[in-house]
């Protein structure tokens, strides 16, 4: 019986997680497909993997920053942007709040350089 689904699409130097589903939630299976993830990237010598989550989604942040993951970029109203394509994303997602920016994070694979 499946638990989870991970969907990734290659880019240069890494890759981007397109997809994390697991069900139930809470169980590892989330955690444990990522953990794959970094294996395979690393055997393929990836420097990085990348995903956006949406502002409201902040079960997805604390999820993710508790396994490694960094906040690297916001992307300002992009949600809203993306809405005048796809009118039927909501205007407000998780908790009532408005769903309006795409934030970027990222999961080293490589040490970075002391200064």
């Amino acid at each position: 019986m499946r638990r989870g689904c991970l969907a990734y699409s290659p880019e240069p130097g890494g890759a981007e997680v397109v997809l994390l589903a697991a069900d139930p939630p809470g169980r590892g299976a989330g955690s444990a497909l990522l953990a794959a993830l970094e294996v395979l990237g690393r055997t393929r010598g990836w420097q990085r993997l990348r995903l956006l989550a949406t502002n409201d989604n902040t079960p997805a942040l604390r999820f993710y920053q508790r396994r490694g993951w960094d906040l690297i970029a916001l992307h300002r109203d992009a949600v809203t942007r993306d809405r005048r394509l796809k009118p039927e994303i909501p205007a407000v997602g998780h908790g009532g709040i408005p769903l309006r920016h795409a934030l970027e994070l990222e999961r080293r694979l490589v040490p970075e350089e002391e200064p």
